[in-house]
């Protein structure tokens, strides 16, 4: 009988950020193809408890046990520390070599960052702000990609081509468009 070869901490920590990668290119997808992301009402629930946290390691931590539970159904995500017994996890490793780097690298930011860039990137009513545009659609569509970027571009084309948009944001518009292709 052959015996099957154990998995190095190194090819797990990899799997994790395949597989994060790969659900993020799968979400990515379903929003440019303006699919929706059913879940039950109940993990929706518990989903919303987190993220309206001002604890942002708390969202951390959930994206961590749900990489292990995915990953290797042996483990209990209930001891996230190595010493608490023979089938638990490294959460802070898991956390520092998976996790926050995927975070930082994709740019998604979590808790108070997340509301201060929408705070930032736009003021409510009329009053649009501009303020670091640019590195958020930078950022934005190299994300999505090239059938994104066109999805983008057929949008915001045709939103700004219509008679109720004001002058002023049409022409703000072009001014941050203008300087994003000098860039």
């Amino acid at each position: 009988m052959a015996q099957r070869s154990k998995v190095t901490e190194k090819e797990k920590y990899s799997q994790a950020r395949s597989l994060l990668e790969e659900s993020l290119l799968r979400v990515e997808k379903a929003l440019i193809e303006n699919q929706s992301l059913s879940t039950t009402e109940r993990i929706e629930r518990a989903y919303n408890v987190i993220f309206e946290s001002q604890t942002q390691a708390y969202r951390e931590v959930l994206l961590g046990c749900l990489l292990t539970r995915i990953t290797d159904r042996s483990k209990n995500i209930r001891h996230p520390y190595t010493a608490l017994s023979d089938n638990a996890f490294s959460g802070r490793s898991l956390d520092e070599r998976v996790v926050n780097p995927f975070l930082q690298e994709k740019s998604i930011p979590l808790g108070d960052e997340a509301k201060q860039q929408v705070e930032k990137y736009f003021a409510h009513g009329y009053d649009v702000n501009f303020v670091d545009i640019q590195e958020w659609l930078i950022n934005t569509l190299v994300i999505v990609g090239v059938k994104g970027r066109k999805h983008f571009q057929e949008r915001i084309v045709y939103h700004l081509s219509k008679d109720q948009v004001p002058k002023i944001l049409k022409l703000a518009w072009n001014e941050e468009m203008g300087k994003l292709i000098a860039a």
